[in-house]
């Protein structure tokens, strides 16, 4: 396999994770920040996560026209630039529409870089492949929350906001190098993108994810609000603790991929 490559890949996906992960345990100082309530604060997720769950449906049907390298590139500094107004938004209205953009930037991640990934290395590694790729989301949730509490003590949660701005910015220049654009392919017709959401197995896998997904982000996105604030829970604690818990997830994503090229 080629390895370097796949790490870039890695990264991409580390920082694309992560610059949404991270809002979780800053949560409580936006609060503070804003003012907010519990629900209002929460509901900055909301806007992230529709107009995120939109783009990943609706992208795909023309990201093979747009390019598949080009969309990964732009929405990499689509979300630097973002990350990059944190440092002067000061409103409720402002923080929200930020997180509608966070949210269009990182949905063209995936459907843009599975294509590339496949077309990268023989389908007899497409398991460790991608579970090796896929195995960034989960130590970007075990390592955000310990980023955080360290950073903490040396910068404000606007300066760790233009650390991944920074990088985002960077690290797509080398994933320009290494990386193949995949063949173009026939754009689908309307009538068979119709045809495919009428398969039951769609449906099925569909909801399946949406419980896993809640089950482990959405749970995720909420919880250091919960213990900080309403468990009095030190800050520093949480964030390790709950970084901590979520390292299994690492070995799994990779030990599956192999499994599933066996």
């Amino acid at each position: 396999m080629k390895l370097l490559p796949l790490f870039i890949f890695w990264g991409l996906w580390f920082l694309s994770f992560s610059t949404r992960t991270i809002f979780s345990p800053i949560l409580p100082l936006i609060e503070d920040t804003l003012s907010l309530s519990h629900g209002e604060a929460g509901g900055l997720f909301t806007s992230l996560s529709i107009v995120y769950s939109i783009v990943l449906l609706v992208i795909g049907r023309f990201v093979s026209a747009w390019g598949y390298k080009r969309m990964v590139v732009m929405g990499f500094i689509g979300v630097g630039l973002i990350l990059l107004i944190f440092q002067w938004a000061e409103s409720y209205l402002t923080f929200h529409i930020l997180f509608f953009l966070i949210g269009i930037a990182t949905g063209t991640y995936i459907p843009s870089i599975l294509p590339i990934i496949t077309e990268t290395y023989d389908p007899s590694s497409w398991g460790k492949a991608i579970g090796f790729h896929d195995s960034a989301a989960s130590l970007s949730i075990f390592l955000i929350p310990i980023f955080v509490a360290f950073g903490l003590h040396f910068l404000s949660w606007r300066r760790l906001l233009l650390i991944l701005g920074a990088a985002s910015l960077l690290l797509p220049i080398y994933f320009w190098k290494v990386s193949i654009e995949p063949k173009q392919g026939v754009s689908p017709q309307s009538s068979h993108t119709l045809d495919f959401f009428k398969r039951r197995t769609i449906w099925m896998m569909g909801f399946l994810w949406i419980f896993a997904s809640g089950s482990c982000l959405g749970i995720y996105s909420i919880l250091f609000l919960y213990l900080i604030k309403e468990r009095g829970i030190d800050f520093d604690l949480a964030n390790t603790l709950l970084g901590i818990s979520r390292m299994g997830g690492v070995y799994f994503y990779i030990l599956i991929g192999f499994l599933r090229d066996r």
